[in-house]
């Protein structure tokens, strides 16, 4: 029976499908604490400080992917908040990113969050990612925001990799 830590030894090691495919055979309350475990070192430090550390974002997109499909939110959710992110960074390609578009992407994940609370985990990362601090006005911070859609983009390749739904 797989434990708790072969879960964390493959995510460490990057076999991040693999871990993917176990995940269905683990059960809620187990992988719950696996969570709160992995969180502590991939996703809390996302969501605190200026910068964002693109060494996580692949695990940290794994992991909220791998949580989002045992919430049971479906893959149409996730594509239509995603698909909010691409239009903003077509938008940016031309004029850059403004504090309007992060403004409207914020009052979208309050929205989305209202209609499904089990995606909350998820959409406060996000919305923590996409803060004051780290997108000050007048400055071109569009590799920042890059990151943040390459995390998005990963969380559901891995909640579909991991069994997610439509």
């Amino acid at each position: 029976m797989i434990k708790e830590q072969d879960l964390s030894n493959l995510l460490h090691e990057g076999k991040l499908i693999e871990l993917c495919n176990e995940i269905n055979n683990f059960d809620q309350w187990k992988l719950n604490k696996w969570y709160e475990m992995e969180e502590k070192e991939y996703i809390l430090p996302l969501k605190s400080g200026s910068d964002i550390d693109k060494s996580k974002i692949l695990n940290a997109s794994c992991i909220m992917g791998i949580k989002l499909v045992k919430d049971k939110v479906t893959s149409t959710q996730l594509r239509r908040l995603l698909n909010g992110f691409q239009i903003v960074k077509e938008k940016t390609k031309k004029s850059g990113l403004k504090t309007t578009h992060i403004s409207k992407l914020k009052l979208n994940l309050a929205y989305v969050t209202a209609r499904n609370y089990n995606i909350k985990r998820l959409t406060d990362l996000l919305d923590s990612l996409l803060d004051r601090e780290r997108f000050p006005e007048n400055t071109d911070l569009t590799e920042h925001f890059d990151s943040v859609v390459t995390l998005l983009e990963g969380v559901i390749v891995y909640h579909k990799l991991a069994g997610g739904r439509d």
